[in-house]
């Protein structure tokens, strides 16, 4: 059984070719309104699809050995990446309200999830949380603000852990070293992951999360918040590598308009920084074979229709 989202984008996308899709702008604008890509701003929807388009069309046998599993989807978008810089296309700076729109759009689809899990929280006097890979913290800064204004807690003590962010005001950053101690003493209420463990390499993203969640406190909880997880559906209706690859080139887009840095700088071959590989059901029986706690996994999916989101919420049984 599926869900509601898969099943969308599976009636979308049985009876198309993928390099057909890709490479008419006609064809990619209907599927991507479909999905309401094109919401609530079209602007995001209209630069994908020229820059897509734009590859597609100049790198046809590229695709085709890609869907054909010949080619790996890291070589295929270090291509689309380089091919983006190289015919020099950037966001419009005056359109920066709508990537701000698309991230809205996002949260507010998966918040009210969050808030529901969050809100069985028995109430405590101090809790404290971690993010992990938390980027500026805005996120959990705004969830401690919920916790304390709903009266679940009194007051929240920050932790945050991302090799890639710098000092963060009223946080106190850990490091892998600090995650892997024995001698020091962590305890987390409440550990964040969100849209982050999917750019982390997999030799690196495991054991540090792992190491995390061995921390948690009784009555404790993880959640991670992700797209582009991969499910067996997919994969039997041959349909994952388009689904991966429309994700990681959303992911591209957003995050070139978003954080032009983290392309910018290795030039002159740009991206070498950014990196994606989506989250897949053994990577999720994995946390709770190797957490040295019993966990209980509660999963739930949220919109936009496209791409959807997957929410892993753990919880400490003791």
């Amino acid at each position: 059984m599926y869900s509601l989202f898969e099943e969308l984008f599976i009636a979308q996308s049985l009876d198309i070719q993928p390099c057909d899709l890709l490479s008419s702008s006609k064809k990619l604008r209907r599927f991507l309104s479909t999905l309401k890509v094109d919401q609530p701003d079209p602007y995001f929807a209209e630069q994908f699809t020229r820059c897509v388009v734009a590859f597609a069309q100049e790198n046809t046998e590229s695709l085709r050995s890609y869907f054909a599993g010949d080619c790996s989807l890291t070589t295929l978008n270090k291509a689309f990446v380089q091919q983006i810089f190289n015919q020099q296309w950037h966001m419009d700076l005056t359109r920066s309200a709508m990537l701000q729109s698309l991230g809205a759009n996002f949260e507010s689809c998966t918040d009210f999830y969050v808030k529901t899990v969050l809100s069985s929280f028995v109430p405590k006097k101090n809790l404290k949380m971690l993010g992990f890979g938390l980027g500026s913290g805005f996120y959990e800064s705004a969830l401690a603000r919920f916790l304390i204004q709903s009266g679940k807690v009194e007051s929240v003590e920050f932790f945050g852990y991302d090799p890639y962010a710098g000092l963060i005001p009223g946080m106190q950053m850990l490091s892998t070293v600090d995650l892997a101690s024995e001698t020091l003493v962590l305890e987390f209420d409440l550990i964040i992951a969100r849209w982050s463990l999917h750019h982390v390499h997999a030799e690196e993203r495991w054991t540090p999360f792992i190491q995390a969640l061995n921390k948690l406190s009784s009555k404790s909880l993880a959640i991670i918040i992700e797209h582009g997880y991969t499910t067996p559906t997919l994969r039997e209706k041959g349909l994952e590598r388009l689904y991966l690859l429309l994700n990681t080139w959303i992911d591209v887009i957003a995050n070139i308009g978003i954080v032009p840095d983290w392309f910018t700088a290795s030039a002159p071959t740009y991206g070498d920084n950014f990196y994606v590989d989506y989250l897949r059901t053994a990577d999720v029986t994995q946390f709770q074979t190797t957490c040295k706690h019993s966990l209980v996994l509660q999963t739930l999916q949220s919109g936009p229709i496209f791409p959807w989101q997957d929410i892993f919420v753990f919880s400490v049984v003791l």
